[in-house]
């Protein structure tokens, strides 16, 4: 059995390790990596002093730790190793790719890990950590795509739909699809993100499949199709990152704490975030005039079941999640009531796309890279309407100063 002890500061989490690391440890020491990244440690010193035998089982358990965490601006670091360890790193060809500290004095001797982002910013509550960087205080124009009022009772048609070229709006979320000629793509709309112009669709059919995009493969002429939804463009007023003190942190709670970083009356919010169990919504049927119901409207208790998919618990924990929203400080005073009526009592709307498993960056100013690598590395499950029950363990987002136009 592995014997180890955790500890965990603002910069590291050290992990003291006891005994033997072979064949039978091994995948012990494995599950408490994986354990230990999960909680958000990215930087891991691991203090051999007490171990006394390390196998080739136990350097691949290191050496497949190291690759995830250099990945995501993390490493391992080797503290206290003996003379016999740091041979069977050395001739394994590993002391250039770990930090190795041979004596206490050395490790002592370690410089803290430095604020690389300049002039760093924290906002903490009882159970989340937001960190933050100003970067400017410009605002841009609030796209409001489309209108809310036929969505109800089902009743877009051709010419509602609006189109929107792709440069135009950096992010944007809502009933969308792609397409030239409406009568091949009007059963196609879904629920849609846009993510630095990259598009994701789940479309309204049986058995869908995500449709997305790529800005990298898509040319100046690409547009998009909205029914209804929100879209922005311009620089990140701030770059952050958080962390839930607790497990998790909802959405609902770091909507709540988002204005603390920005004056702005509205917002946009580009989020990339690990999930700890999400609450999602989506659209089933998509809500033109071929589909309307014969009577009432698509929101009604006996027609909600065929139109809408929800969850009845919690869904894809541990998934990466990359969403686009619009929160509003103060609804009462919104020109466009729009942005409100997606949810009584809400001031907000996220659309998230949802990505398989995996870890992310936290190193404040590296969200469009963490994007990107997500984008091209990471499967995609699904597109969805994100509530605010939605847990979340840490993450990286930027803001985007808004008004309405």
């Amino acid at each position: 059995m592995l014997k180890f002890e955790v500890n965990k500061t603002e910069k590291y989490t050290t992990l003291i390790l006891y005994g033997r690391i072979d064949g039978q440890t091994a995948p012990e020491l494995d599950i408490l990596f994986d354990r230990l990244t999960k909680e958000g440690g990215r930087i891991i010193a691991v203090d051999f002093s007490n171990v006394n035998y390390l196998s080739s089982a136990g350097i691949g358990v290191f050496v497949k730790v190291q690759k995830i965490l250099k990945n995501i601006s993390g490493e391992i670091i080797l503290l206290s190793v003996s003379d016999n360890l740091y041979k069977i790193f050395s001739v394994s060809g590993l002391v250039n790719f770990f930090k190795i500290y041979r004596t206490e004095i050395e490790w002592k001797n370690v410089p803290a890990v430095e604020n690389e982002c300049g002039n760093l910013m924290t906002v903490e509550n009882e159970n989340i950590k937001i960190s933050y960087v100003k970067l400017n205080d410009e605002v841009y124009g609030l796209s409001v795509l489309g209108t809310m009022t036929k969505i109800e009772n089902s009743s877009y048609s051709e010419s509602d739909v609006v189109t929107v070229l792709k440069d135009d709006l950096d992010y944007a979320l809502g009933v969308a699809v792609m397409g030239d000629d409406y009568r091949e793509y009007k059963m196609l709309f879904g629920e849609s993100v846009v993510l630095d112009n990259n598009f994701f669709s789940y479309p309204a059919v049986k058995n869908p499949y995500v449709d997305y995009m790529l800005d990298s493969q898509s040319d100046d002429t690409a547009n998009y199709k909205f029914l209804t939804g929100f879209g922005f463009k311009g620089n990140f007023s701030a770059e952050c990152c958080f962390q839930a003190i607790n497990e998790f942190v909802t959405l609902d709670e770091l909507v709540t704490s988002v204005p603390c970083v920005s004056d702005s009356p509205v917002f946009g919010i580009a989020l990339l975030a690990e999930s700890a169990g999400l609450y999602t919504m989506n659209i089933k049927k998509v809500p033109v005039i071929d589909n309307k119901p014969l009577s009432g409207n698509i929101f009604d208790k006996d027609k909600f079941n065929e139109w809408f998919d929800y969850s009845i618990e919690y869904e894809f924990k541990n998934n990466v999640v990359a969403c686009a929203g619009v929160i509003v400080r103060n609804p009462t005073k919104l020109k466009n009531k729009s942005l409100t009526a997606y949810a009584k009592n809400l001031n907000y709307h996220f659309h998230a796309a949802i990505f398989n498993a995996g870890l992310l960056c936290k190193k404040i100013g590296s969200y469009k890279n963490e994007l990107h690598r997500i984008i091209s590395n990471f499967n995609i499950c699904k597109v969805q309407h994100l509530i605010g029950k939605s847990r979340l363990k840490n993450g990286l987002f930027g803001i985007v100063n808004l008004e309405e136009e």
